[in-house]
């Protein structure tokens, strides 16, 4: 067997902690595998966070889930460096001689595609190659390509979603969502092109783009007399390690003659669990250039009442399952409740998700919530038609049919 083993989140690790702290890791991890093979096996560094392994002892499928049980538990034990508990998953790739390939070189390339699937399918997961892989490699460096090409190519374009007072029906803020409109995929999902440009490092290049164009929407609309109207751009985890986010963000500001106190930035709670120690660091410096911080999804992670004690944060949005749910079951209607009454204590902002029908509106409103944003107001609109929406915002709780979806923004 050919084994490809890739440490998770080694590169977050390495943007935090230095990279002394990641090399003493990956010598520490060598120590571990080399004590749970055979002296017959071959472990070489084979990449920048992680290994290769030859094992010629595996002959059943037995054999090869006995030899991945013995590499990730080499993992399981926290390693510490300098005071700072590590705890390290891995993704595991394998293929087999004969049965996959007989040549060394086919036998890595087989390893890699299964390796790859299992980074596809989150940490801590383990692949064995198999035939269809193939097709399915093909396919994701087709649609990797595509996206490669798609800003170059003006094949992204923004819509954009209305935050809305719960009580008079007015904007307060327009939430900027990416789309992508292909030639030949057609409307592609964010959901399935998102995670791939983040792995591949392009969310970096996108999200620049994302930053410019709202900011330059926003101060369109603020020339037309929408003078306190505010603009939520999304950001990643991976953007959240862009040394040059700041500056990023200060120079389309500065191009677009808006102010920090004009964006509020939105970052998924599922962010501060992958590298709490960083987030907040960056959470700060984030905030101390007078941008407004929000935390979307919350109640979905983890540690969400601890990260309220240290996050320089303004405002927190309700996960809309909690808001579907409310008028169906108790326990995400007292959710609800007591998300609503935290943000009232710690003077914070909520944004209720997902809002869809008249009942939940009266329900939040009657839990004293104080914003709403979904499809009962809008849903994600055209440059043009939430300009429309914006100049008819005079009358409050009206649906908004869905507009503008394949039409580029109109600012640059």
């Amino acid at each position: 067997a050919v084994v490809l083993l890739d440490i998770d989140h080694l590169g977050a690790i390495k943007g935090t902690h230095g990279l002394a702290t990641s090399d003493e890791i990956l010598q520490r991890v060598s120590q571990r595998l080399r004590s749970r093979i055979r002296d017959s096996d071959v472990l070489a560094r084979s990449r920048s966070d992680g290994f290769a392994l030859i094992a010629s002892h595996i002959k059943t499928d037995a054999g090869v889930d006995v030899f991945c049980e013995k590499l990730t538990g080499s993992l399981k034990e926290v390693f510490e460096i300098d005071g700072i508990h590590f705890k390290l998953t891995a993704s595991i790739g394998m293929a087999m001689y004969p049965a996959d390939a007989v040549t060394a070189s086919d036998l890595l390339a087989a390893a890699e595609l299964a390796l790859q699937d299992a980074k596809n399918a989150g940490s801590s997961q383990i692949r064995v190659f198999h035939s269809s892989l193939q097709e399915d490699f093909r396919q994701r460096i087709g649609f990797e390509s595509a996206l490669r090409e798609a800003l170059g190519k003006q094949q992204f374009f923004l819509c954009y979603q209305p935050q809305v007072c719960a009580t008079s029906g007015r904007t307060l803020s327009m939430e900027a969502l990416i789309r992508w409109q292909h030639p030949e995929y057609g409307l592609v999902s964010p959901l399935d092109f998102i995670p791939l440009a983040e792995t591949t490092g392009l969310i970096t290049h996108i999200g620049a783009w994302v930053i410019y164009t709202a900011c330059a929407q926003l101060a369109t609309w603020r020339q037309a007399g929408h003078d306190s109207l505010r603009m939520a751009i999304n950001l990643s985890a991976t953007q959240l390690l862009d040394p040059y986010l700041e500056e990023t963000i200060l120079d389309a500001l500065a191009r677009t003659g808006l102010t920090p106190a004009d964006i509020e930035l939105e970052i998924t709670e599922s962010v501060l669990i992958q590298d709490p120690k960083h987030t907040v660091e960056r959470f700060v410096a984030l905030r101390n250039l007078g941008l407004r911080l929000s935390i979307d999804d919350f109640g979905t992670g983890y540690s969400s009442l601890s990260y309220l004690r240290v996050l320089p944060v303004q405002a927190f949005k309700l996960d809309r399952s909690f808001v579907d749910g409310m008028n169906k079951d108790k326990t995400s209607l007292e959710i609800c409740r007591s998300a609503i009454r935290l943000a009232k204590n710690l003077k914070l902002d909520i944004v209720a998700e997902g809002v869809e029908t008249e009942e939940q509106a009266r329900l939040l409103r009657e839990l004293g919530c104080p914003i709403f944003q979904g499809y009962l107001f809008a849903r994600p609109l055209g440059a043009d038609a939430a300009g429309q929406h914006l100049q008819g915002n005079r009358q409050p709780y009206t649906v908004t049919p869905l507009m503008g979806f394949g039409q580029a923004p109109s600012t640059p």
